[in-house]
């Protein structure tokens, strides 16, 4: 009878137990570890070859080869993940810290002080196992923003509306404007278009205001003279009191004690009093004293 019972129960057994087995391979495939990869570097960040880089929880190692690139796939618990950096000359830690349950996969670049004797994690990129597109299936729309396009000048320019002439109806009773010497373009009216002007504040625009002013008194030999402080001064003319006196090597300088001196002697306000005499127009300087 227990020959019998063994017989018939032999295959259910192993079925149940093929079964177990199959389910505990999906389980662990499904958990899959950490991979740990990255590279060492020293702090001029060139790459350390023969650098042991190990996952303290589990003892899982690496070394890195001639690029000073490592990986490592480990089952390490979530948290602070320790990895012990060993060169040839010293051992030491850089942590991985708050590594998330999920965590598929953390990229670093480990940083090696062999001077101070210390190892630094430097970059640290992380990928999980799930996430919310995959558990949607559907990647989320991102929202982009488009930029409202700025008008050009030419493009304000060519919606600005240009003044248009208008023509006044002509009186077909009145007499012919040809017969009266007119003009037919006479009876038409336009808005003008302003032209600007150039404000002109140079030099030459005060010269000409001031001879303009003294325009009555610019008779061909009569004095020219002023007094007061020079508000203009180049090489060639010097404006005191609205007038402005041509400097030319006839000119002769003198100081507060009427000595003789030179152009160089003479600055913008100082006090002076200028003769000299118009001449077509312009007053051309003879005289020219420094006063106190």
């Amino acid at each position: 009878m227990l020959k019998i019972f063994l017989k018939r129960t032999a295959p259910w057994f192993l079925i149940c137990t093929t079964l177990l087995l199959v389910d505990c391979a999906g389980g662990s495939r499904g958990t899959g570890g950490i991979q740990f990869s990255g590279e060492v570097v020293s702090r001029q960040g060139a790459p350390l070859a023969g650098v042991s880089v190990t996952v303290s929880q589990t003892g899982a190692s690496d070394i890195t080869d001639n690029a000073g690139l490592f990986s490592i796939k480990t089952q390490a618990a979530p948290g602070d993940v320790e990895l012990v950096v060993q060169t040839a000359s010293f051992a030491a830690s850089a942590f991985v810290e708050n590594v998330q349950a999920d965590t598929s996969a953390v990229q670093v670049i480990i940083e090696v002080d062999e001077q101070e004797r210390i190892a630094t994690i430097r970059k640290d990129e992380r990928a999980d196992q799930r996430n919310d597109d995959a558990k949607s299936g559907t990647p989320k729309p991102k929202a982009t923003k488009t930029p409202f396009p700025t008008p050009t000048v030419n493009q304000i320019s060519s919606r600005a509306p240009s003044p248009t002439a208008t023509a006044a109806p002509k009186d077909d009773s009145s007499p012919d404007d040809d017969d009266q010497g007119h003009d037919d373009g006479a009876s038409a009216t336009a808005t003008p278009t302003p032209t600007p002007t150039p404000d002109n504040h140079g030099e030459d625009h005060d010269h000409r205001e001031d001879n303009e002013h003294h325009e009555d008194n610019e008779q061909a030999g009569e004095d020219a003279e002023a007094e007061g402080t020079i508000t203009a001064l180049t090489s060639t003319l010097m404006r005191v009191r609205s007038i402005s006196f041509e400097l030319t090597p006839e000119t002769r300088y003198y100081d507060r004690h009427e000595r003789p001196t030179t152009l160089e002697s003479f600055s913008v306000g100082s006090e002076v009093h200028v003769h000299g005499t118009w001449r077509s127009g312009q007053a051309i300087a003879e005289r020219v004293e420094l006063k106190d």
